[in-house]
C-alpha cells in the first residue's frame, strides 16, 4: 500500500460496507494496481475498486449514438444540478456518461457528507429530489413526450426511499 493513501476519503466512500466488502475492495484495488504494473496500491486504485464494486466496470461502447450520449449527459447533469442546489447534501464525486457492466448507461456518484446509518427525513427527501433530477432534466430539455426509460432505476430507488418514510 502506498503511504499517501487518503484513508479518510476511503472511509467516507465505504460507509456501511462490511469487513468482507472492504476486503473485496482492497483485493480489487490490488488487481487494478497489478494490471497497471504498479509496485503499490494507490488511492486511485482503491477509488476505482469502490466504483467497480458499486456501479460495475466501465463498458466502452463505441457504437453509442451521439443522440443517446446527449440524453445520458442531460440526465446525469440533472442529478448533479439538483444535488448542487440542495443545501448540505452529499458532495458530487463523479459524473460520467460511460456505461457500466452493471447496466447503467451513465451515473452520478456522491461522497456522503456524514454517516447515513439513520438518515433524517430532510436528507431522505433531498435524496429523492436528486434521484428525480435526471428525469426532470430530460423533461426540461427534450419535452415530456421525449423522456426516455433511463430513469427506471432512479424511480425504483426513490420508491424504496419513500417506502421507508411511511
Amino acid at each position: 500500500m502506498n503511504r499517501k493513501i487518503d484513508w479518510r476519503n476511503i472511509a467516507k466512500r465505504t460507509q456501511g460496507y462490511s469487513g468482507a466488502d472492504i476486503a473485496n475492495v482492497l483485493n480489487e484495488a490490488t488487481l487494478i494496481a497489478t494490471k497497471t504494473n504498479k509496485t503499490s496500491v494507490t488511492s486511485g486504485d482503491i477509488n476505482d475498486a469502490i466504483e467497480y464494486m458499486s456501479t460495475g466496470k466501465p463498458l466502452i461502447d463505441k457504437n453509442v449514438k451521439d443522440e443517446d450520449k446527449l440524453t445520458i449527459a442531460v440526465h446525469e447533469l440533472g442529478h448533479a444540478f439538483q444535488a448542487a442546489c440542495e443545501t448540505d447534501y452529499d458532495a458530487i464525486d463523479k459524473v460520467t456518461i460511460i456505461g457500466t457492466t452493471n447496466g447503467a448507461a451513465g451515473f452520478t456518484s456522491f461522497i456522503p457528507n456524514e454517516s447515513q446509518e439513520l438518515p433524517k427525513l430532510e436528507y431522505m427527501l433531498k435524496n429523492i429530489r436528486v434521484m428525480m433530477g435526471g428525469k426532470m432534466a430530460e423533461i426540461i430539455v427534450f419535452g415530456i413526450d421525449n423522456v426516455t426509460t433511463g430513469a427506471v432505476s432512479d424511480l425504483s430507488r426513490a420508491e424504496k426511499v419513500a417506502y421507508t418514510l411511511v
